[in-house]
């Protein structure tokens, strides 16, 4: 645009303001609405803002306190103990694989100090987890953790039975009986037993 055509519209602009009183009070409301608006906005910032310094202000006075104590370093160091406890209790494998027949293996010789007879065991899935399985294995090695399921059925024999039972509660490395169903109208009578321990995994060395 030209200087001339931006003085003739500047020209225009000026007469229009001057002769158009419904323009200028037109302006002046609009103005003035927008100026309440921007009051109003920052009213309510200021407010949220003073109720967000009252919140901290009550968070650094219940913290301060705490700041004070002493106990806390003992309590990092019973903490630590404890976790140490808990990580002795988990089973040990390089992968998922080892982890599901290092377990098998135990509890077939569990079962067999204790003359139990076992008819059946395997790894325990839920339906559909086949399909999963090498996902499952990729997680549980990024979690550097997994949880390793037992299903097997044996005789049911009350003194080897109690015998087996007894060896897992004694096992240094826990191991939860999650399901144990006793099936004594089968012939033979039998009793079906779901078995669970945690593995921490961990990389073999190359």
């Amino acid at each position: 645009m030209s200087p001339s055509a931006v003085s003739r519209a500047w020209s225009e602009l000026r007469s229009q303001w001057v002769g158009n009183r419904r323009l200028r009070w037109g302006l002046l409301v609009i103005g003035g609405i927008l100026a309440a608006q921007g009051l109003l906005l920052l009213g309510d910032a200021t407010q949220a803002w003073r109720g967000q310094s009252s919140a901290l202000r009550d968070e650094i006075d219940r913290i301060r306190p705490l700041m004070r104590d002493k106990a806390w370093t003992g309590r990092v160091d019973d903490a630590r103990q404890q976790l140490d406890g808990v990580r002795s209790m988990l089973w040990q494998a390089g992968d998922v694989g080892l982890a599901e027949a290092a377990l098998q293996d135990w509890v077939r010789g569990v079962a067999g100090k204790a003359g139990l007879g076992i008819r059946e065991l395997a790894v325990a899935r839920p339906a559909g987890a086949v399909a999963a399985a090498a996902t499952a294995a990729s997680s549980a090695a990024a979690a550097g953790t997994h949880a390793v399921r037992i299903r097997l059925l044996v005789d049911l024999n009350r003194l080897p039975l109690m015998g087996f039972l007894a060896e897992l509660a004694r096992n240094e490395q826990v191991i939860v009986v999650d399901r144990l169903l006793l099936r004594p109208a089968t012939q033979p009578p039998m009793a079906e037993i779901e078995l669970r321990a945690v593995f921490a995994l961990r990389a073999e060395a190359k």
